[in-house]
């Protein structure tokens, strides 16, 4: 059995060292194509939802339904369609003041909300501020325009690629050939967020900059030399 094993093993060494005799290198130049684009947003994702508290579980919960209820009518007033407004979680814990030593109940509940039409923002968290919304979880800005900008972003990246070993390969008069390896990073994409806040006394300041979404693309390409 070990000589049969020790046999495999230099007929395995044998056949590599064959294998890489007959493999030419491939003379070639190994670059990093990047590309940067920055689009303004056209909606925005707004996670939004009420706290309440009570000494009763049921009245808890009965004054948070009334806000969420409040609020939904409050989106659809505003023409937003029952596909961009979603029910995200209902909890309802129950808590326990120490220093009363009395126990009470919380109630959250969070919806989230498609807005495409920005220009509503301000008019519309006043509006549902006033009818008790009191927590924000995030506000993230978006563009429909996100898919066709990213297929776009990775043919700069691959130019920019293909410009930099032509740079190179002219430098020691050589030229590009195809490219033989293609590596490609995540699109990494930075949009402009308002974080997580709580009304205070029934007041927020509701004025936003939406900003623009940046989107990178990095790409590494080996190219033949010829």
């Amino acid at each position: 059995m070990r000589k049969l094993l020790i046999a495999a093993t230099l007929f395995t060494c044998s056949y590599m060292n064959t294998f890489a005799q007959n493999s030419p290198i491939v003379p070639s130049v190994q670059v990093t194509g990047e590309a940067h684009i920055s689009i303004v947003p056209d909606y925005a994702t707004l996670t939004l939802g009420a706290e309440t508290k009570d000494s009763n579980a049921e009245k808890s919960k009965k004054q948070n339904d009334q806000i969420i209820s409040k609020a939904l009518q409050i989106l659809k007033k505003a023409g937003i369609a029952d596909k961009h407004i979603q029910t995200q979680r209902l909890n309802l814990n129950k808590r326990r003041d120490y220093e009363t030593k009395e126990d009470y109940f919380v109630t959250n509940q969070t919806v989230v909300v498609d807005l495409h039409h920005l220009d509503k923002y301000d008019a519309l968290m006043a509006d549902l501020i006033a009818a008790g919304v009191n927590v924000i979880h995030g506000i993230e800005f978006k563009s429909t325009k996100t898919a066709e900008q990213e297929a776009e972003i990775r043919k700069q990246a691959m130019l920019d690629a293909q410009k930099k070993a032509t740079d190179y390969a002219n430098a020691l008069n050589q030229q590009i050939g195809k490219a033989i390896h293609i590596s490609d990073q995540p699109v990494q994409m930075v949009r402009p967020m308002v974080y997580a806040m709580k009304a205070t006394e029934g007041y927020m300041d509701t004025t936003i900059a939406e900003g623009e979404i940046k989107i990178t693309n990095i790409v590494q390409v080996t190219f033949e030399l010829k």
